[in-house]
């Protein structure tokens, strides 16, 4: 009988896992395939959303990492543009974070309110979803309130015949 001693595990000499059937193996179609990225959720991937174009306008060179519907990581580099589908209410929320007209807080009424900057990813291809996505949170917190209020009467409900 064969000796199945194994040495122990000892990253520094050896950086593939012991167990490599364990590893995903890249698909075929994926140039930068990452086993840890966390996947889509099946409630994200049905939210609505849209095919637009992105582009990073920052002039300082800063770059922007933009989340696809998908949850993979875009990089643009300042003047990049690229074509991807993003989730309706994350464009509505670059969409309002380029809106001018927005104020910082006047934290001295003495002094006139500071305009924020513009926002360097502008989204392209699509009209205004800012009215959509704001109608859809407050439905939200519509649900969550009462799904709360739901949870507090039943937790303060006494049981018939029970006084204490």
């Amino acid at each position: 009988m064969a000796d199945t001693f194994a040495p122990p595990f000892n990253p520094n000499m050896n950086p593939v896992p012991r167990n490599a059937n364990l590893v995903r193996p890249p698909p075929p179609d994926h140039p930068y395939f990452a086993p840890q990225r966390p996947e889509a959720s099946w409630e994200r991937l049905q939210e609505p959303s849209s095919r637009v174009k992105v582009t990073n306008t920052a002039e300082n060179g800063q770059m922007h990492v933009v989340v696809d519907r998908f949850l993979v990581g875009h990089e643009l580099r300042p003047g990049e543009s690229r074509e991807i589908e993003m989730i309706n209410d994350e464009i509505a929320r670059f969409q309002e974070m380029r809106r001018p007209g927005r104020y910082y807080p006047a934290s001295d009424p003495q002094k006139p309110a500071r305009e924020k900057p513009l926002h360097p990813i502008k989204i392209e291809g699509v009209g205004s979803m800012i009215e959509e996505a704001a109608e859809r949170y407050d439905e939200r917190q519509r649900a969550l309130a009462a799904e709360r209020q739901a949870m507090r009467e039943q937790a303060m409900a006494v049981p018939k015949g029970k006084s204490r």
